[in-house]
């Protein structure tokens, strides 16, 4: 719902809190982050911070830091702000780490269409500037696919000509169609047009 610029805005903000992330944490300390984000939105028991090493101590506060200036950030305020619009209640805690990779979003279900479909949507942040198809295609297999027992992505390719066989046995065995999946007078008049 966001005007391109504040979108743009966000993942520049975005993009440069994972840039100082980066350079603060060596790959092999990434778990770091992990730790603090849970202690963050208390799921870790108190006393965390003490039983760090003087060492990881200061990169804890450095995390505080960084998140604080982007959390509090006016982008972050509108995009808060906006959430709560859409879903009410929602708590001001973001974990900015995972937030420009796909994931899986269940709709709030305020319609027929979405009620029927009972889904769930592909949340793809991408900007359209900063990464290519091939990298998105990665980046979606990578987090979001299941895969088989030699590692690879399982992928359900449906040839053409078996397209209408299926459609009938989704509609006969489950009652799966038009109709009702998009259950408003139109799709409904035509499905009852095209089949009957």
């Amino acid at each position: 719902m966001m005007d391109e610029e504040k979108k743009k805005s966000i993942y520049r903000k975005i993009s440069s809190f994972n840039k100082n992330i980066d350079d603060l944490l060596k790959e092999d300390e990434n778990h770091l982050y992990q730790s603090w984000y849970m202690d963050l939105v208390k799921q870790f028991p108190e006393g965390y911070y003490e039983q760090l090493s003087e060492e990881n101590q200061k990169v804890y506060d450095s995390l505080n830091d960084f998140y604080k200036e982007i959390n509090q950030s006016y982008e972050m305020q509108c995009l808060y702000h906006d959430i709560k619009r859409d879903t009410g209640y929602f708590a001001d805690l973001i974990n900015f780490r995972t937030l420009l990779h796909p994931f899986f979003v269940e709709p709030s279900i305020n319609n027929e269409r979405l009620r029927a479909q009972s889904g769930f949507f592909l949340f793809e942040p991408y900007d359209g500037t900063s990464c290519s198809l091939e990298n998105i295609h990665d980046d979606i297999d990578n987090k979001v696919s299941l895969y088989n027992g030699h590692n690879e992505p399982i992928r359900l390719v449906i040839p053409g000509e078996k397209k209408q066989q299926i459609l009938n046995e989704l509609n006969q065995s489950l009652e799966i169609n038009q109709a009702t999946l998009f259950p408003d007078k139109e799709n409904v008049a035509s499905y009852i047009k095209n089949n009957f």
